[in-house]
């Protein structure tokens, strides 16, 4: 069931399917875009002129692979040194890297830089690319895990193609759901995943703040990291690795059947992303704000309007 206006629907399949897609931090934040307050939003899309929310969601990997940004490399993860499928676990001290640092360090450091207004505008900016992509990060399960690189040396088959669990979990997945990777399946997803929330599919609005609220204080960045983190590594052993592991993946097809059972995960996973992140955004950017503004969101049309906006060249509200 499309849950788009009809109009919008037009407009998006009009939009061309960019091979890059980066589905998932597009998704994250135009569903985070959906929940954030007025005085935040502006505080935003000043910081970020004059690219978008959505763009700067996927710029963090494009730099870390550039030669000047592979310095950064290290920060979209954290090594948990645990022993999956039998135990998983975070330990900050242990699984952080001392020399680069990880996913914990870059998200309590950036998001202090983000609103220290005696750093120049555009160490700000790249701080803040940096906070929204790694919100995103944080909650993919291998993006938590040392094994095996995360996963990444790990060979399975896709639909009888080579591919290392890493890449089907960051990417495969998600794709196969939403039937493909362009801004238009962004848009359609966030918009899905932004009634599912508010339709209750994970409890009421009292229910999902205390779920995933847990942790949304910025004086402890560090330990509401490290339990974000927590949550997708608990997949790792819960899901991701059967436990016959390695004979249940090495090399093997990954059958229909661990598909459709990631999908809820996966789900679940990334309108939790988009959520916190949305939380952690109005909480780091509403206290820079003028007084008075009105505290509402955007409908859903307004915000969809909006994203389709920037891509026809008409403007962008974030």
């Amino acid at each position: 069931m499309n849950l788009l206006p009809p109009i919008l629907v037009i407009l998006l399949y009009a939009l061309p399917a960019w091979s890059w897609g980066y589905l998932g931090h597009r998704t994250s934040a135009l569903l985070a875009s959906r929940f954030l307050r007025r005085p935040a939003a502006r505080n935003i899309r000043q910081l970020l002129k004059p690219t978008s929310l959505v763009s700067a969601a996927t710029w963090a990997d494009n730099y870390s692979h550039s030669p000047e940004g592979r310095y950064s490399a290290g920060w979209h993860y954290i090594d948990a040194k645990d022993d999956p499928p039998t135990r998983c676990e975070i330990n900050y001290s242990r699984d952080c890297s001392k020399d680069s640092g990880c996913i914990i360090s870059a998200i309590k450091n950036h998001t202090a830089r983000a609103v220290d207004l005696s750093i120049e505008w555009e160490e700000r900016q790249k701080s803040l690319k940096w906070v929204i992509h790694f919100l995103a990060d944080v909650h993919q399960p291998l993006h938590t895990e040392d094994l095996l690189k995360g996963g990444n040396g790990i060979e399975v088959l896709w639909h009888g193609h080579p591919r290392n669990l890493h890449s089907v979990w960051d990417s495969a997945i998600a794709e196969k759901m939403r039937g493909g990777k362009s801004i238009r399946h962004a848009v359609e997803w966030a918009t899905e995943l932004e009634m599912l929330i508010k339709g209750g599919k994970w409890g009421d609005e009292v229910e999902v703040m205390e779920k995933w609220g847990q942790c949304l204080d910025l004086e402890t960045p560090e330990d509401c990291a490290v339990h974000w983190a927590e949550g997708a590594n608990q997949w790792v052993c819960d899901y991701v690795l059967p436990k016959d592991y390695p004979e249940g993946l090495n090399g093997t097809e990954l059958s229909e059947g661990y598909y459709e059972g990631a999908i809820e995960i996966v789900e679940r996973q990334m309108a939790m992303a988009g959520w916190r992140m949305a939380q952690w955004l109005n909480k780091m950017f509403d206290p820079l704000s003028e007084h008075g503004l009105r505290d509402e969101t955007p409908s859903i049309v307004e915000n969809a309007l909006e994203q389709v906006k920037e891509f026809f060249g008409f403007g962008w509200e974030l």
